[in-house]
Parts: structure tokens; C-alpha cells; sequence
């Protein structure tokens, strides 16, 4: 990554109130870099352009992610891809991520991801598996209710999945939503609302938009 890109990524973080160290913005140059190398041979991200994975993939990630959530909370990424948005979860407070992906070689990234920033097990976990059909997974997940859910993915598989989300919820969780273009969100919210949850927050950006969801009693 760029000097310049490191000032984008360091200032945009600044800006949601992150106050990054110099050490924590070289590590997520390094991590910018690893995951268009690995993007080369799996396709962990339809953004491939380094400015793009700066403002469209880190710092939309950041943005889902005010600290005061997290600290000392369970936390489950569902489509996490690279995993991301669980090791960002534990950098800020969170007691344990587990990052769930239907592609196989996700799991072998996301671990391998969360072993260079300094997470294992126990407290990082990624599986592979569709948790719309993967009964023994859903069983496994389902063990545990968790504090927060995460789901950064287009709005169709938001969708598709809003059936499914609850099992992961109980009445304290918040099941935050990212990835939906504005002309899809009231599709995505409808989907939520037939699945027994409630919108409780939209925050918008340009011409994306993120919802923060409760379960209902």
C-alpha cells in the first residue's frame, strides 16, 4: 500500500473515531496487500482496485463497527470472507468472533488472517458451511446465542438468510446488516420484519445503507 492510501485509510478511520496507531494502519497495509494477493486465486472480495479496498472495503467494514459495542461481547460474522469484520471485532473488545463462509477456502483464510493479527482459538473460530442447510452446523452455532451478529453481504443473500438469523439472536442482540444498495432497502427490511425482527437503526452512506436489528419478544 501507498503512503498516500495509508493517509486515506488513516484519516478515514480518525474519522469514525478509531484513532489508529501508526503501528495499526502498517498492519492493515500489510493486510490490504495480503488480501488482493490472495484475491488473485479465490475470490474473497469483488474489489481489487487498492483505493477501492481502502474506502469501499476497510473503512464501510470500520464504519459498522463503533467500539462500544464490542468489548467483552461474543461475536458471529456470517459470510466472512476474508474475516475481516470478526478480527475487527475482537481488536475492538470482543471476547470471541466466529467467522462462518459457505467457501471452504474462506475458512483456511480467515484463520490464517486471524493468526497474523495475533487471534486463535479459543477465541476466533471460522467453519464452513450454508447455514440455510447445514443442519450439524446450525446445531453447533446455535449452542450459544451471541451478542452481536454481523452480516456484510449484497441484499439478496441478506434476504435469503433472514429466516435463519434469529437462531443466532436473543432479545439483547444486535444483528447489524451492511452491503444493501438504497433502492433494495425496504426489500431488505420487509424480509427482516417477516422473520420476527425489528429495524432499529439505518445509517446511511452515499448510496449504501447499513440496519441495526433487534429480535422481537
Amino acid at each position: 500500500m501507498t503512503e498516500e492510501l495509508k493517509k486515506v485509510l488513516a484519516d478515514g478511520l480518525t474519522g469514525l473515531g478509531l484513532s489508529p496507531t501508526q503501528g495499526q494502519i502498517d498492519q492493515l497495509a500489510l493486510y490490504c496487500d495480503r488480501l488482493l494477493e490472495k484475491n488473485q486465486v479465490m475470490n474473497l472480495t469483488a474489489i481489487t482496485d487498492p483505493a477501492d479496498v481502502v474506502t469501499l472495503h476497510f473503512l464501510d467494514s470500520a464504519a459498522l463497527l463503533p467500539s462500544k459495542v464490542f468489548g467483552g461481547k461474543k461475536v458471529i460474522d456470517v459470510g466472512t470472507g476474508s474475516g475481516i469484520l470478526a478480527i475487527a471485532a475482537l481488536r475492538l473488545g470482543a471476547s470471541h468472533a466466529t467467522g462462518v463462509d459457505i467457501d471452504p477456502k474462506a475458512e483456511d483464510i480467515a484463520r490464517e488472517n486471524a493468526g497474523y493479527n495475533g487471534f486463535s482459538a479459543p477465541e476466533f473460530a471460522a467453519l464452513t458451511g450454508n447455514v440455510l442447510s447445514d443442519k450439524k452446523l446450525m446445531a453447533r452455532l446455535q449452542d450459544s446465542r451471541y451478542d452481536v451478529v454481523l452480516v456484510n453481504i449484497v441484499a439478496d443473500v441478506i434476504i435469503g438468510l433472514a429466516p435463519v438469523l434469529p437462531n443466532f439472536m436473543n432479545e439483547n442482540t444486535d444483528l447489524i446488516c451492511s452491503g444493501i444498495l438504497c433502492d433494495r432497502l425496504e426489500e431488505v427490511v420487509a424480509a427482516i420484519r417477516k422473520a420476527g425482527m425489528t429495524v432499529t437503526s439505518i445509517r446511511c452512506g452515499e448510496e449504501w445503507r447499513c440496519i441495526t436489528v433487534k429480535k422481537e419478544n
